[in-house]
């Protein structure tokens, strides 16, 4: 079975959490999410979006996607998301 790899760029952690549960929800263990940084020339060059510093970005959403999947809410201000 292939696994899809996200990037964190540029989908919001919430989308990425509803979209993951609906799946949980149809397929029970079926799947292995996968979140990476990307690289810059697709971020700054196709998307338009500037990253200064990705892994930073990457940690705080990892964050937020694991509040979200692990309790179902999470109160979050940070850098990059809010």
């Amino acid at each position: 079975m292939e696994r899809p790899l996200y990037t964190h760029i540029p989908r919001h952690p919430i989308v990425i959490a509803q979209q993951a549960l609906a799946i949980h929800d149809l397929a029970p263990g079926r799947l292995r999410l996968g979140i990476g940084p990307s690289h810059r020339p697709i971020i700054e060059g196709s998307y338009g979006l500037e990253m200064p510093s990705p892994l930073a970005h990457l940690r705080e959403y990892i964050t937020v996607l694991r509040g979200i999947l692990n309790e179902g809410h999470i109160e979050h201000h940070g850098t990059f998301s809010t």
